[in-house]
């Protein structure tokens, strides 16, 4: 499972975090509600397609990305990859329950503004039944994810 690489990566790096156990969940908003997780903090990665290959976008539970205003950030066509690509990139991870360490599978990370605002973000470790907490100043700095306004709230 990545919470075996994503604890790798935290300890090899001497980043403090907090492993959270929850009933299974498949949304993140349900997610963020199990965990005790304001939803602005709680981390959602979404897989995007773009002509360019496969990026991660990572956002707030109660948002979800604008697809025109993402395109214009990556300067190129995007839109939801399909569930077989979310498999097939990460194949240790159950759909739906990807963490945003796009490093980890070899993809760039966009992350929106509203949730580079957070002190702490919450997201789930590779399944549907368990989470990481960490700040999220350690988080930009393991990731260097690229900065962006993309999201809207959800209707």
């Amino acid at each position: 499972m990545p919470k075996n690489r994503l604890t790798e990566l935290l300890h090899a790096r001497a980043i403090g975090f907090e492993l959270i156990h929850h009933p299974p969940d498949y949304s993140a908003l349900e997610a963020a509600h199990d965990t005790h997780t304001p939803g602005a903090e709680f981390a959602k990665a979404v897989l995007v397609k773009t002509e360019e290959g496969p990026v991660l976008a990572v956002l707030p539970a109660p948002r979800m990305v604008d697809f025109a205003k993402f395109s214009q950030v990556v300067g190129c066509d995007a839109c939801l990859a399909e569930e077989n690509a979310i498999a097939e990139l990460f194949p240790d991870c159950q759909v739906g329950a990807e963490p945003p360490f796009g490093q980890l599978y070899g993809m760039p990370v966009y992350v929106d503004e509203e949730l580079a605002q957070q002190e702490y973000i919450t997201f789930n470790a590779g399944t549907h039944d368990e989470a990481m907490r960490i700040r999220f100043s350690d988080y930009e700095a393991l990731e260097h994810p690229k900065h962006a306004n993309f999201s809207v709230p959800r209707n």
